[in-house]
């Protein structure tokens, strides 16, 4: 069932006439996919500890009422574990190349839970949102969604039904969209008085087509605040969030509630989206920066394991099947399995190293070659001149188009064709050179200066 093929999801809104699909169409698309393709993400849940000093970090540096100035740009980051230490300070490799930019008119808002381990931050003005969810999460538990709001959601699982969702992920999306419904009035005063205290006139929001932040995205659009999203891994001609079916793509109704334009690392990428925002190509700093002074170790022989929540099982096995065949395994957890500690240890038991380095380059300078499924490091290996291998099973069928790489199916494989490995993009596709250049146009345009 091709639930884009008309416009269909549109009928199902709120009270307020927002649509339903905006907060879930990511949610449900992956869903579906997993449920295909019989995977599941081994992403780690663990509640994430506190670093020491917290509280006194979050409250001082807090997004209101201390960030209440004009700020021409506003950066929105997830923190998600994309912080690289360099010179002394951490660095975000999404955001801070941009930034550093405009450093005394841009403002970056991100959450303080990795406070302890991100500072000093090379952005010079850094504050923190955590206050703003947490006060988002009270209202979800003080607020109720009206009797409309919630026959709009069963309806909506009604209209879905066919698909056969799994019932545990149905009763959590219901949950979730209930809650929305609740809090959506609170989140528009909420998003809408920090909008008004900053004023920027650009908004940049990572992760912005995934839901999350629709109601942010629609108080920015009301306001006149141009908005874009830094694209952040890979995108494949069928992503879940990038790419939209004939039926939704360009529907008006939408589009306040996703970011304005992407901002995409290089053409190739450009040639691969159909969906809800328009694409605009500015590069990747940091790999810019990188691969300028990036020097491969030419007689390194061992090979790095660049993991995949959703393939970490095939993962593990090939690396343990390398290591018995006397290979140098180095095993590279993704951002989101950095707490599966018990599972790491297991691997190095087995004879694989596991890759705790910061940064990803330090790690590919290192090796002589790389092998994944999905992970964007595959295309940073094949831009800095690495050999890269695809690990050929149905979820990489899915996110890497078959002409990138050398595809194996196995360690044997692997093994036999490693001095055969090639990456068949242009680099200069992948990631555009002039990143500066590129960013600075495109945000003048977006200031309307």
């Amino acid at each position: 069932m091709d639930l884009e093929q008309t416009d269909d999801a549109l009928a199902f809104r709120f009270a307020d006439g927002t649509p339903l699909w905006c907060f879930c169409r990511f949610a449900v698309r992956r869903q579906l996919l997993n449920q295909r393709l019989h995977t599941t993400s081994t992403a780690t849940t663990t509640r994430r500890t506190r670093p020491r000093g917290y509280w006194r970090r979050t409250l001082r540096h807090a997004a209101l009422p201390f960030a209440s100035r004009k700020w021409d740009v506003v950066f929105l980051t997830t923190g998600a574990g994309v912080s690289v230490q360099r010179y002394g300070c951490w660095v975000d490799r999404i955001h801070d190349a941009f930034v550093l930019e405009q450093p005394n008119d841009t403002l970056v808002l991100e959450p303080s839970y990795q406070g302890e381990h991100r500072r000093p931050r090379q952005a010079p003005h850094v504050r923190y949102i955590d206050m703003l969810a947490r006060a988002e999460a009270l209202a979800g538990l003080t607020m109720r969604a009206g009797a409309a709001d919630e026959r709009s959601v069963d309806a909506l699982l009604r209209w879905l039904a066919p698909t056969k969702l799994a019932p545990t992920f149905v009763e959590t999306l219901r949950a979730d969209l209930v809650r929305t419904a609740a809090t959506i009035g609170f989140q528009r005063r909420m998003w809408g008085a920090l909008l008004d205290a900053v004023r920027p006139r650009v908004l940049i929001v990572e992760d912005g087509s995934y839901g999350g932040r629709a109601i942010l995205l629609a108080e920015a659009h009301a306001r006149g605040i141009v908005t874009g999203e830094p694209q952040h891994g890979i995108v494949p001609p069928n992503h879940h969030a990038y790419c939209a079916g004939p039926g939704i793509r360009g529907a008006p109704s939408l589009a306040p509630y996703f970011p304005r334009d992407i901002l995409l690392y290089g053409s190739y990428w450009q040639s691969q989206l159909s969906g809800l925002s328009t694409p605009a190509v500015v590069g990747n700093p940091w790999f810019s920066l990188t691969r300028s002074r990036f020097r491969r170790n030419t007689d390194a022989s061992s090979l790095l394991v660049a993991s995949q929540p959703e393939s970490a099982a095939s993962l593990h096995q090939l690396s343990r099947a390398l290591a018995r065949n006397g290979v140098e395994v180095i095993f590279r957890p993704h951002p989101m399995e950095r707490q599966r500690a018990a599972e790491h240890r297991a691997l190095a038991r087995d004879g694989v190293v596991i890759d705790e380095c910061g940064d990803a380059y330090e790690s590919l300078a290192r090796v002589g070659g790389v092998v994944g499924t999905a992970s964007t490091l595959l295309y940073e290996a094949a831009g800095v001149g690495l050999p890269v291998f695809v690990l050929d099973e149905p979820f990489s069928r899915h996110y890497v188009v078959d002409s990138f790489g050398t595809w194996v199916k196995d360690a044997d494989e692997l093994l036999a064709r490693r001095r055969t490995a090639s990456a068949t993009v242009p680099i200069d596709d992948l990631f555009a050179a002039d990143w500066r250049e590129r960013w600075r146009s495109w945000l003048s345009n977006a200031r309307g200066t």
